[in-house]
């Protein structure tokens, strides 16, 4: 839809949305760019979607203190600007907090109204890339983390967790780091470098390999083949012309 905006809402497994009801919220904030919000009139239901009774909503021109009897809009029904988040400010998670569902709230300052959203925190699970993985000694790489937390430091070691500390970078908010750190390969032909990934808060880590062997088809030098070359002739041996010379005087 041209000019549809970007819009949030709460929402649950134990709820579920009238038909058309998205697409009227959405019909709203486009044709009123000055409201930030819409809700509409909940209901309870049974399991089997029988009604029970009416969510006591009320108006939008409602005075505020009501909202001190309780709060009067239906948050499953209710859709908000993006942008009206954006000015509020971001929010990141605590680094700590466990995977699942995370309720946040909402609440205004003058009306006190408060809606909750839930978040679905997930498992942090990080992955490590180098921009080579076979070479020679000597290869240079770098290398990028995905699926930190976000803000976190980021720090790469070498072989484990204990190893030396090769390089670090702050973590984006979606978790990712990239390029970090030139690191020339040291090792012997046929070495696994193995590099480790680990977040200074989350202490979750990623990791990767680099094989020392050079890519398939070139010889390393442990295993160069000798190319088969004329022998160098002898200076002092007679050329088959002086030969054929000598056979003619001979006669």
């Amino acid at each position: 839809m041209a000019g549809c905006p970007q819009v949030s809402t709460g929402f649950s497994t134990e709820s579920y949305r009238a038909v058309g009801a998205i697409g009227r919220a959405i019909d709203y904030l486009v044709t009123h760019p000055d409201m930030q919000m819409v809700y509409g009139q909940g209901q309870h239901v049974d399991a089997d979607g029988a009604f029970l009774e009416g969510y006591p909503s009320l108006p939008p021109d409602t005075p505020y203190g009501v909202f001190s009897d309780g709060c009067f809009i239906c948050q499953p029904t209710a859709f908000f600007r993006r942008s009206a988040f954006d000015a509020a400010g971001g929010f990141r998670l605590p680094i700590g907090t466990i995977a699942g569902g995370v309720p946040m709230t909402v609440r205004g300052d003058v009306s006190q109204a408060e809606v909750t959203l839930w978040y679905q925190a997930l498992e942090l699970k990080p992955s490590a890339e180098l921009t080579a993985y076979m070479g020679p000694p000597g290869t240079v790489v770098s290398f990028t983390g995905r699926s930190f937390a976000g803000g976190e430091r980021v720090t790469v070691h070498l072989q484990d967790r204990g190893g030396t500390s090769l390089a670090s970078a702050v973590a984006s908010d979606d978790g990712t780091v990239e390029g970090i750190s030139s690191y020339p390969i040291e090792g012997n032909w046929g070495d696994d470098v193995h590099f480790v990934l680990i977040g200074d808060e989350s202490h979750a880590e990623g990791s990767t390999d680099f094989k020392i062997a050079n890519p398939v088809g070139i010889d390393s030098p442990t295993t160069l083949r000798q190319i088969d070359s004329p022998t160098p002739p002898d200076p002092f041996a007679p050329s088959i012309s002086e030969g054929a010379r000598g056979s003619c005087l001979s006669g």
